[in-house]
């Protein structure tokens, strides 16, 4: 699982929110080296991997991310995140989390065709939207479904959306699994 953090020109608070929601997230997923692995990315111009999928601090690296304070481009983040699956080295379910808190800006490639990427991987996108926009029809060509985008007004409400995230991404989890079941034999 890789968790895009939207570390754009938002606010400190904001920030500070969504890191928190995302150490949330990973905690009520048992993310940990003997579990499920996570990786974290910062994002704004150029997105940045700040927590491994082998790091065994996944909290604390999450917690020390800087706060970048550029515009925001979706388009490198989902690119960057399927880099990181590239290089990953295993094969297994692979989701990405991403937090988004207005539209992209600066478009140079659309978001779909980025994600297009991560689907050729056999990834699945869960975008977590704060405020208005994007809408849900710009974020269409990312997700497989719509009940994939999850949408609240601020981040203060952002834990609301854990549980749902989670059975949303368990969910798929479970499905891979049947499906390497069924296939290997």
């Amino acid at each position: 699982m890789i968790f895009l953090l939207d570390a754009s020109q938002i606010s400190d608070e904001d920030y500070y929110a969504e890191k928190q929601f995302v150490k949330d997230l990973a905690h009520h997923l048992n993310i940990s080296l003997k579990g499920p692995r996570a990786s974290a990315v910062i994002y704004g111009s150029n997105p940045q991997t700040v927590a491994e999928f082998s790091d065994p601090d996944f909290q604390g690296k999450v917690d020390k991310a800087p706060h970048l304070k550029t515009p925001r481009r979706v388009d490198k983040a989902l690119n960057h995140a399927a880099e990181v699956f590239n290089t990953m080295g295993r094969n297994g379910s692979k989701i990405v989390v991403f937090l988004m808190l207005g539209n992209q800006v600066a478009i140079k490639e659309p978001i779909g065709q980025a994600a297009n990427r991560l689907r050729f991987l056999g990834a699945r996108a869960y975008p977590i939207v704060v405020g208005t926009a994007p809408t849900n029809k710009a974020l269409a060509a990312v997700v497989e479904k719509p009940q994939d985008i999850f949408r609240v007004s601020s981040t203060a409400f952002l834990s609301s959306k854990i549980e749902g995230v989670s059975k949303r991404s368990k969910f798929f989890l479970y499905i891979i699994a049947i499906e390497i079941l069924f296939f290997s034999f």
